[in-house]
Order: structure tokens, then sequence, then C-alpha cells
């Protein structure tokens, strides 16, 4: 005989006791329905075992959407730029799931959402973020007991992200942290070498404060860890040149050397010395974070894709809006082809007539 008897309604339904009182002394329960005992049994067990367990929630049957709206409107501490961009995702990108339930959201709910946004990463980490942030939230609230956005992945898009610029929102980040002094010392001058010069990583971690004299760095050697860390000539004769850098820049350096002249080399490892691959590793994964949690990501949840390269990308790109020549500019990279640099401008140039974003002076 089947434990739990068929409805009205054709469903069949009990109630859990969670042992647990509202304000007004009333005894709280969760109400449970199935389409046969069976099921409905099943979901007695999973229920109790999650009481148990302390894990038990109730959405109280609210929507997605209402409960978004509601995070955006307490979630504190919330920068301008974040704030504006949440409230983009929110109302542009999840409609998808604004009218499901919370505890009906699943994890293919979110991927649909993030494949629709396939073609923009940028769109779809921020979709990730604002998403997991929200189910956080609703976890600390009591409405869920688990967070199906956690296990979401982004498709790896190539060298499309290597390929763009600073995006305003990264820019007001790091100007941000910059004068909130979260950055160490050499993270700040590390960011800027990358801002004003566009060297590839391995030449800049080989500067030594002889290199920059001035307002010029002169560019002459790079690092490599293959074969154990070591000084070695550029790649070929195009990575011999000279950078003009702004004045600010060179008054940074001359301070910071000021408070570590008894080193040689303007990055280095705690030991003073050329900097070793694992702890560059760590160094910039530690900037990296720093960024990444003011764009709204966590350690687990990138809001960002940021890489060096992408500054030394962006060097070229503001060398094209100051109307610098493509024949300077390929010299100024380090180009030993100028196609490459071409490559570069003849991109801006097709998007010259669409886009308004004119790159300022270099600050940041």
């Amino acid at each position: 005989m089947a434990r739990y008897k068929k409805q009205a309604d054709g469903l069949f339904r009990t109630t859990i006791s969670t042992r647990k009182y509202d304000a007004s002394g009333k005894l709280i329960t969760i109400p449970l329905y199935a389409h046969s005992s069976k099921e409905l049994e099943e979901k007695v067990i999973e229920t109790k075992a999650k009481l148990n367990m302390g894990m038990y929630s109730n959405d109280h049957n609210k929507t997605f959407g209402s409960y978004a709206l509601h995070w955006y409107h307490t979630y504190p501490e919330k920068q301008i730029q974040s704030h504006k961009r949440y409230m983009t995702i929110i109302r542009n990108h999840l409609n998808g799931i604004n009218d499901k339930r919370l505890s009906d959201i699943t994890k293919s709910d979110i991927q649909l959402l993030i494949n629709d946004a396939t073609g923009h990463p940028d769109t779809q980490r921020m979709i990730k973020v604002t998403v997991n942030q929200i189910l956080e939230s609703a976890i600390e609230d009591g409405l869920l007991y688990k967070n199906v956005c956690k296990n979401i992945h982004i498709k790896a898009s190539g060298h499309e992200t290597k390929q763009r610029v600073l995006t305003e929102e990264e820019k007001a980040a790091i100007k941000r942290l910059k004068a909130e002094q979260k950055f160490t010392e050499m993270e700040v001058l590390y960011l800027d070498t990358l801002y004003v010069s566009g060297l590839r990583p391995e030449e800049a971690l080989a500067l030594t404060f002889g290199d920059v004299r001035n307002c010029v760095i002169d560019v002459n050697k790079a690092l490599t860890w293959k074969g154990g860390k070591r000084i070695k000539e550029p790649k070929t004769k195009a990575g011999y040149r000279k950078i003009d850098v702004p004045d600010w820049y060179q008054k940074e350096v001359d301070a910071y050397r000021r408070t570590h002249n008894n080193t040689m080399y303007i990055f280095t490892g705690a030991n003073g010395d050329v900097i070793s691959c694992s702890t560059y590793k760590r160094f910039w994964k530690k900037l990296f974070q720093k960024i990444n949690v003011a764009l709204g990501g966590t350690e687990t949840i990138r809001a960002t894709d940021l890489t060096p390269y992408i500054f030394r990308h962006n060097y070229c790109s503001m060398l094209y809006y100051l109307h610098v020549d493509v024949k300077d500019a390929a010299r100024l990279m380090g180009h030993s082809n100028i196609n490459v640099t071409l490559q570069v401008y003849t991109h801006l140039d097709s998007l010259k007539s669409s886009t308004k974003e004119k790159i300022s002076q270099i600050v940041i």
C-alpha cells in the first residue's frame, strides 16, 4: 500500500517539520509534492537529510528576477562602474531565467545564457560573475543551499582576448586601486611600465635602473627562464630600441630607485636578483586578483582576462590614436616585420568610423 495518497489535483502531498518557529511562534513546515508516492518519498528523504545537515533552504517562491533586483539594491560597497555593469547584465542578459524560481535554476540555464553571448568574452565573464554573486547571496539569505554557477566554464576564445585594448572599466579599477594604495610599489611600477612602453614581459623584467634615463627606456635585453633564469639578447635586431616615456614615469622610476638602491634590476625577487619564473607567476597572480576583485570577480570567478600582452596591444593602439606613423610604431613596438604593426593599424582604421573610444593622454 502506498504511503501517500493522491490528492484531488492528482498530486501526492505532505509536509515536513523544520523544528523551527517563526516570529509569531508558528511551526515552520516545508510543503512537498510529487506525481507519485515513490517520488514524494524520495523528496521526503532528501529534505530530511538536508535539514539534518543544516543545508535545507526555502526560496519562498521567489523568482530569480525579483531576487536579482533585491540583491542589486542591497549589495554593499559597489563601485559606480561595477554597479552599472551589474544592472546592464541583469536587464539585458538574464531575461531567460528571470521568471524561474530561484530553486529551479539549473547549471544548464546559466550555460545557455553564457552561450548566447558567444563572441563577447567580457560579457560572458560578467554574466557568470553576476549570477554567481546573486546565488551566493541567496544562499546566505537561506533561500538556496547550492550554487549551480560554481562549475560553469567559459570556452577559451583563442587569441581574441590578447588582441584588445584595456577596457574603460579595467582602467578605472587600476586607477582606483592605485588611489587606495592597494598595489605594492613594484606592482604599480610594473603596470605603468607596460602601459607607457608596450614592452613584452620578458623585456620589462630585464630592465635595470640604468636602462631608464632622461625619459627614455633603452631596450637592449630580455629575460628567459629556459634552462634556468638568465638575461639574453633581444630575439631580433628590431628588439633593440629606445622608447620615449612621460616625465611622470621617469620620476616614478627615480623615486623607486631611491628605496631600492641596492639592486641593479628594477623588478626583482626577494633576494634582489633577477626574478624567477615561479616568483613572477605569484607576482602576476596577486596583481591580477586585485584587479579581478575590483571588477566584481572572486578568487574562483574571473571578471577579466587581463594579461601583460593586453597592455602591449593597448600601447600599439595608443600610438595609432596619437597619429604615430606606422613605421615609427613598428620600431617602438620592436616588430621585425612592419606587417605585424600594420595589421593593428588597419584593424583600427576599419573601426574608426564606428568607434567613439579615443585614447587620451598616457596616464592610468
